[in-house]
């Protein structure tokens, strides 16, 4: 490929600057990216990519499913590229490939993990073509970027390449409809033995056959849209997945993962539902991709979830569990709060998850608190209902329209490592702290000392 002199000097500048960055301590993750696609929109084109190019996309997940293959490609001792600390935006990504490549843009790598933010597919995949394309799934989202579901799947399908092999969640109607032509590899999860239905959600973005507009047959419903569907009027249903989970032992931690009949015993890498379809679906990605069953089954078994998404420690006789809840994420937190209900015990929870911060500045509109399925939380052994941060009187107020006892809820301004002290911890048996992107510092506070405090009760 020729390049032009504007995009060797558009690139040795964005060097520059994210050398000048990480100088004085700036993570320089989306700023050099940003510089660079503003004074050459297509300096992404440009820079050589990896010949195995994965893009990781989709609502919920994708983050934790691009860790998953870049943890593995780490166990195997394989070199590669990873927007892993910058933004999944286009800048972000041009930021990523500016690290990586070198002075001409030639790039070391044979494997590159690169997650995609879903609205950004339009800028991202006209200079970029992944081998594999693994969608998470697709869900209402931010009000302000991409709440229309539909309106996110026109923008990904008119942008995804047509050479890129599509991974795809057979359990979800909408996202597996991407990319018709391309060929498809699909995953999901059986309906397990111990699993109950989930038919009380908020949110349902499909509901109608997307072929003849007739209502769907509901077969099972894991949540939300996801699950077994089937038009009785044309015919049309959910596709048949090539890699399942069938059963999962939960006293053992492990799941059983069939591919062509031939069954494999996986570990469980946390207790989520969403990690999963996080672990299948990276495996049918990883398998598909030529690498060997039995080491994908060896390295997911070192594969632990990041400690700003699931954080579990026991403190004397208390549980304290830290839990990712993205704000502005009606389905992220409504997941979050279906996995506290089905919780054991007295439980305490901590609202630090509604910290969403746009520009440098929180944002105020909230509509999305009411898309969130609270009446989850409408559970007799939730003794403590604690709210923080700038938005802590919406929060307090959307409890108490769900009939959440007053006597219950504390509402306190800020993330002071304080409010730790709310906590009766002679009273409860686990502490539920809910947090988002924005404020894993603050909220890591928060939770140390909850921790501190929870080892040091008296009961």
């Amino acid at each position: 490929m020729t390049r032009p002199m504007r995009f060797y000097a558009v690139l040795w500048l964005a060097k520059l600057i994210r050398r000048a960055m990480t100088l004085i301590g700036r993570n320089a993750t989306f700023f050099p990216g940003d510089i660079a696609y503003t004074l050459y929109p297509k300096i992404l084109k440009g820079i050589e990519k990896p010949h195995n190019l994965y893009a990781v996309t989709g609502t919920n997940g994708k983050t934790t499913s691009a860790n998953f293959l870049g943890d593995f490609l780490q166990d195997r001792r394989i070199k590669y590229v990873h927007n892993s600390y910058g933004s999944n935006t286009v800048e972000g990504i041009i930021s990523t490939f500016i690290q990586f490549s070198n002075i001409l843009g030639k790039m070391p790598f044979e494997y590159g993990v690169i997650e995609v933010d879903e609205r950004s597919s339009i800028r991202v995949y006209e200079q970029m073509t992944p081998k594999y394309l693994l969608v998470t799934n697709l869900f209402r989202d931010s009000y302000k970027r991409n709440a229309h579901v539909d309106y996110i799947f026109d923008i990904m399908n008119s942008s995804i390449p047509d050479e890129t092999v599509m991974v795809s969640n057979a359990d979800d109607m909408i996202s597996c409809r991407l990319k018709p032509g391309n060929r498809h590899i699909t995953y999901g999860i059986e309906p397990l033995e111990w699993e109950e239905q989930v038919l009380d959600s908020n949110v349902v973005d499909i509901e109608n056959c997307p072929k003849c507009d007739h209502p769907l047959r509901k077969d099972f419903v894991r949540y939300n849209h996801l699950g077994r569907f089937t038009c009785e009027n044309c015919g049309y249903t959910n596709p048949l997945r090539d890699y399942t989970i069938t059963e999962v032992d939960r006293e053992k931690g492990e799941c059983t993962l069939r591919h062509e009949e031939k069954d494999w015993t996986f570990p469980i890498i946390s207790k989520n539902i969403v990690d999963l379809y996080n672990l299948v679906s990276t495996v049918a990605l990883l398998h598909d991709g030529g690498f060997d069953m039995e080491d994908i089954r060896e390295a997911y078994g070192k594969i632990k979830v990041v400690e700003s998404r699931y954080y579990e420690e026991r403190c004397g006789e208390i549980d304290v569990i830290m839990l990712m809840a993205k704000a502005i994420n009606p389905i992220a937190s409504s997941r979050s709060f279906d996995y506290i209900r089905k919780q054991k015990g007295r439980i305490a929870l901590i609202f630090g998850n509604t910290d969403f911060r746009d520009r440098g500045k929180n944002q105020e509109n909230m509509a999305w608190l009411y898309d969130i399925d609270f009446h989850f939380l409408k559970q007799d052994n939730i003794c403590q209902f604690i709210t923080l941060g700038p938005r802590y009187k919406d929060i307090k107020v959307r409890l108490l329209l769900e009939g959440i006892d007053p006597e219950k809820i504390f509402a306190f301004e800020g993330f002071s490592p304080s409010i730790a002290h709310a906590v009766d911890y002679e009273n409860v048996d686990s502490v539920f702290i809910l947090n988002d992107n924005d404020n894993v510092e603050e909220m890591m506070a928060i939770r140390n000392e909850v921790a501190r405090l929870a080892g040091e009760a008296d009961r």
